[in-house]
């Protein structure tokens, strides 16, 4: 079976809808767009830390419970999941390894995967490796070269900066209780209690908390941007392999020994223009995405968590959804139009039909979201923004099970108990897999269509 298309345009097909579109880039605006795509990541994981600590959602080299689903004023993330409950922190390795110690989870289906500063999934404990067995870490970071402690296993993180992203599943207020007091026994401390942090200070633009950090630093000029991708390089080092980039950046004036970009006016206006034009493809990265399945059908991702020098990929996860899990926890599927090839808009009702054989073959759970096209929480009567085999849905007599995406609460009992509530205005739809089948893995699965009914 063909495959679909995996998740994000490469570069080259990137630069080619940019020159197809009227776009003459010289060989220096080249690299200021290219720059602007690998640095990306870097500077989002960080300004997303600096915000999420300003919002208390999450602590350094401590755990920060986030006790219930988030709603639609959350802000500090795109594509919020409101499947699990977080406990998160940001870790400032600079200070020593950290130990991290996880209990036995009693049943409940969970994960803990850890991210590098470029947003690469190092590690990832849970369910799926662990069933529910207790287990001990040390994070290390790059630097470290000390002794393993007896009884733990080392993750060593290749920066500084890591983020542990821990998901417990939930069914929401009914099981809230359970899930926080398996939240307050996950551990997590530094293993030489008077370590101090060595990381240097990073210069940024002022924060601003009422609004999201991938729309701030697309307020930030070329400067503002690449000063403090250059800082933050010092305690997070590149993969060796990508050295030729930085080369490149280091060759363009992009990267200095006093992290301030140089050059002549010509070679500055160049690098603008890339800079600018990298700016306009994450701004409108839905929309790209939207363009590369035939219309109608899902945009599946398969290949996250660790890119490698796939850096406009990595650069467009991160804008859509910072923190995404490897494939192997849990695939991504998007819908932003019907089968006949249009939007999706709540001014209309649609139907999503999974016949009895044909339901998401996963060994965790799944769920379908609904979003803005910004990807974002969207307010509703029901204060209900996912369905999925959490809910006490209902099946038809012969096993299959139909989804109801639509404004207005149905009449019929039976399917308002599969009711995913829309808004009056263009939206999107996210179907989680979470611990997925093979099926699913190599593509043979695919999400039936979303059909349009009025």
């Amino acid at each position: 079976m063909k495959k679909i298309t995996k998740l994000i345009v490469a570069s080259a097909v990137v630069v080619g809808a940019l020159a197809a579109a009227g776009w003459q880039v010289s060989a220096t605006s080249k690299v200021g767009a290219q720059g602007y795509f690998y640095a990306y990541p870097l500077v989002l994981m960080e300004l997303t830390k600096r915000h999420q600590l300003a919002m208390g959602m999450t602590g350094i080299n401590e755990f920060s419970h986030r006790k219930v689903f988030p709603d639609h004023t959350f802000n500090s993330v795109v594509a919020p999941n409101v499947d699990t409950l977080y406990s998160s922190a940001r870790l400032d390795l600079s200070v020593g390894p950290m130990v991290m110690t996880l209990p036995s989870t009693e049943g409940f289906y969970y994960m803990v995967p850890i991210l590098d500063a470029w947003t690469n999934v190092i590690a990832s404990p849970g369910t799926r490796n662990l069933g529910s067995a207790p287990a001990r870490y040390l994070i290390t970071g790059p630097d470290w070269s000390g002794s393993v402690p007896d009884g733990y296993e080392q993750i060593q993180s290749p920066t500084n900066m890591a983020w542990v992203l821990g998901r417990i599943k939930s069914s929401g207020p009914s099981d809230y209780k359970q899930v926080n007091a398996l939240q307050e026994r996950l551990g997590l401390h530094p293993l030489d209690a008077d370590s101090v942090s060595a990381s240097p200070p990073i210069d940024m633009p002022d924060l601003l908390m009422d609004k999201a950090p991938d729309k701030q630093i697309g307020d930030w000029s070329m400067d503002e941007f690449y000063t403090a991708f250059c800082q933050l390089l010092d305690d997070n080092p590149a993969p060796a392999a990508d050295e030729p980039m930085l080369q490149q950046l280091r060759s363009a004036g992009l990267l200095t020994d006093d992290c301030s970009v140089t050059g002549n006016p010509l070679k500055r206006l160049g690098l603008q223009l890339g800079y600018d034009k990298a700016l306009g493809v994450l701004s409108n990265t839905l929309q790209i995405l939207q363009q590369q399945v035939p219309p109608g059908e899902w945009h599946t991702v398969y290949d996250l968590g660790d890119y490698a020098q796939r850096y406009v990929q990595r650069a467009l996860v991160a804008k859509v959804g910072l923190g995404a899990n490897g494939a192997e926890d849990a695939v991504y599927s998007t819908a932003t139009t019907d089968s006949r090839g249009d939007q999706l808009d709540g001014n209309s009702s649609y139907q999503l039909h999974f016949s009895a054989d044909e339901l998401p073959p996963v060994n965790g759970f799944w769920s379908l979201t609904m979003y803005d096209t910004s990807r974002m929480l969207v307010g509703n009567q029901a204060n209900r923004y996912a369905i999925g085999d959490r809910n006490d849905l209902h099946f038809a007599e012969d096993g299959s099970l139909t989804l109801y995406v639509q404004n207005d609460r149905p009449a019929d009992a039976n399917q308002a108990r599969n009711w995913l509530p829309a808004p009056k205005q263009p939206f999107n739809l996210i179907l989680r897999l979470y611990w997925p089948g093979p099926e699913i893995l190599d593509a043979s699965w695919q999400p039936p269509a979303v059909e349009r009914v009025d």
